[in-house]
C-alpha cells in the first residue's frame, strides 16, 4: 500500500453501490479502499481494509432505466 498516513478519507456509507462515472475509477482503484467497520464506544471504527478489485460497468442507459422505474413508483 502507497503511504496513507497522512491522507484523509471519506467513506460513503449506505446499503447499496456507490456508482461513479467510468472516468472517475482509474483514480478511485488506485487511491481507494473497501472498509468494514464495527461500532465501538459511539462511532464507527473502520477494522479492516482491502483493495478495490471487482468492477462492473453499466450504461447510462441502464441509471436511466432504474431511475425511471423508480419514479412511476412514486419513489
Amino acid at each position: 500500500m502507497a503511504s496513507i498516513k497522512h491522507k484523509t478519507f471519506a467513506r460513503v456509507s449506505d446499503y447499496g453501490d456507490l456508482l461513479v462515472p467510468l472516468a472517475l475509477m482509474e483514480k478511485i482503484i488506485d487511491q481507494g479502499y473497501l472498509v468494514s467497520t464495527t461500532y465501538e464506544h459511539g462511532h464507527d471504527v473502520i477494522n479492516e481494509v482491502k483493495e478495490i478489485k471487482r468492477i462492473h460497468v453499466h450504461k447510462g442507459e441502464e441509471i436511466e432505466a432504474a431511475l425511471a422505474q423508480q419514479a412511476l413508483r412514486g419513489e
